[in-house]
């Protein structure tokens, strides 16, 4: 790279905007592991309580990782898609309890295609 080039790309506003909008998705993201600490908590605490997990916080735990997943890969530029709240909430499907029961019995040495 030549002095000339390394000049052109400080002055690339483009680079500059990119670079703003990853410091407050940095800032975002350790909100949003502590948000995932507070559910981790709060799903832990309702299953001691009830047995079982809830269900809605098992939804927003699932947004929260692809959330999270979207602004890391806009970290390390794999994408230039801004997540929320430039674009959509991440859509999740739903983890029936059936789904759950059946990764319990296969377990994961199946699913890896890993003989017992």
């Amino acid at each position: 790279m030549d002095k000339a080039e390394i000049k052109s790309n400080l002055k690339n506003v483009n680079q500059w905007t990119r670079i703003l909008y990853m410091i407050l998705f940095a800032v975002i993201f350790n909100v949003a592991s502590f948000v995932i600490g507070a559910v981790v908590l709060g799903q832990a605490l309702f299953a001691i309580l009830t047995g079982g997990q809830n269900d809605n916080v098992q939804k927003l735990a699932s947004g929260l990782a692809q959330f999270i997943y979207e602004i890391v890969s806009f970290l390390t530029y794999t994408t230039e898609e801004k997540p929320f709240p430039f674009n959509s909430w991440p859509e999740v499907e739903d983890v029936s309890q059936s789904k759950v029961e059946e990764v319990a019995v296969e377990g994961p040495a199946e699913d890896a295609g890993i003989a017992k």
